[in-house]
Order: C-alpha cells, then sequence, then structure tokens
C-alpha cells in the first residue's frame, strides 16, 4: 500500500479495523503513515476518528483540492460531516 498512497499529494488514514477476528498480521493506520513519511517523504496522517479527519480537511484544504474517500466502514462519514458543515 506504500508507494500505491504515496503517489497522492498527502495521504490521510483512518484507523485500520481487522476483518476477521484474527489477523495474520497486524498493521494499524499510524505504522502505515509512519512508513509512506519515511519511505517516500510524503506527507502522511492517521488520525482517530472520522470526525477528526473531517476537522483536518477542513481546515487544510482549499479550492481546487481534491478529496477522495476510500476504505471498509463508514468512511463515508467523512465527506458526510464535510458537507454538512461548509
Amino acid at each position: 500500500f506504500v508507494e500505491t498512497l504515496a503517489i497522492a499529494d498527502e495521504v490521510v488514514l483512518a484507523p485500520i479495523f481487522e476483518a476477521r477476528k484474527e489477523a495474520k498480521y497486524s498493521v494499524s493506520s499510524e505504522m502505515l503513515a509512519e512508513t509512506i513519511v519515511k519511505k517516500t517523504g510524503k506527507n502522511a496522517r492517521a488520525f482517530a476518528s472520522y470526525e477528526q479527519i473531517a476537522e483536518y480537511l477542513r481546515g487544510n484544504t482549499g479550492m481546487g483540492d481534491l478529496i477522495i474517500t476510500m476504505g471498509a466502514g463508514a468512511i463515508n462519514t467523512v465527506a458526510e460531516v464535510l458537507v454538512d458543515k461548509t
């Protein structure tokens, strides 16, 4: 994922939830963000909640910026919070 995510100008990560009760590998969004920064020099941040992500994006994006939300779970919450408070 590191190389693919690093294509973006900045990567903002939500918490990673395991799809199974027992995961073969353990990775967190914090670990992934650290690896992106170390290996690529790109900006990458991990947040604990969708609301925190929306607040960060609201304060750090502007006209002409493209925000893509993707993932499993309720990641669409980020877009909903941004639209409700803009």
